[in-house]
């Protein structure tokens, strides 16, 4: 894998944890969602996977460790809003089974939303490193292009100086 392949997979983790915050918050908006649409542990997002697995070979930068402390704050965020709606839900649906009505779940959608900036403040300071971290990465590519093309240039040179000519045309 070259370091342009990872730049590329990293902003698909980017953009998976962006849709990964947008599905969280149509989760506590009310929208029924399947679980498997926003994983609530850390190995198991599409960001978590790339950093689990491929991001790996990123692991002695620094970046990549306060990546690994922001993303689990925002799981861990992420799994208290997602406690309060589903304890709330499958109590609701025992007391609906004895027949009592219960009225506390607004109050339970409401602490779950006043969780929502505290999610949305941790998923930009995520994406603040991140974006530091891509920024990073893509100044070293382009260092290394910079570098081939001054290489190639005295390469260049030196062959004209050898008497090789015309060297525009190699």
């Amino acid at each position: 894998m070259n370091l342009s392949d990872i730049i590329t997979r990293l902003e698909e983790a980017r953009i998976a944890h962006i849709q990964w915050v947008a599905r969280a918050e149509a989760l506590i908006q009310g929208v029924p969602l399947n679980q498997d649409a926003v994983p609530l542990v850390d190995t198991d997002c599409a960001f978590g996977q790339w950093y689990y697995g491929e991001g790996r070979i990123l692991r002695h930068l620094p970046h990549y460790k306060l990546l690994h402390e922001y993303h689990q704050q925002v799981h861990r965020i992420y799994m208290d809003i997602f406690t309060l709606l589903y304890q709330e839900s499958d109590k609701k649906n025992f007391l609906q089974w004895i027949g009592v009505q219960q009225a506390s779940s607004d109050n339970t959608r409401q602490q779950a939303r006043a969780l929502l900036p505290k999610l949305k403040q941790a998923s930009q300071e995520l994406l603040m490193v991140l974006d530091q971290f891509l920024h990073t990465l893509v100044q070293h590519q382009k260092d290394k292009e910079a570098s081939k093309t001054d290489e190639l240039e005295a390469l260049l040179c030196e062959l004209q100086a050898m008497g090789f000519g015309d060297t525009n045309k190699i």
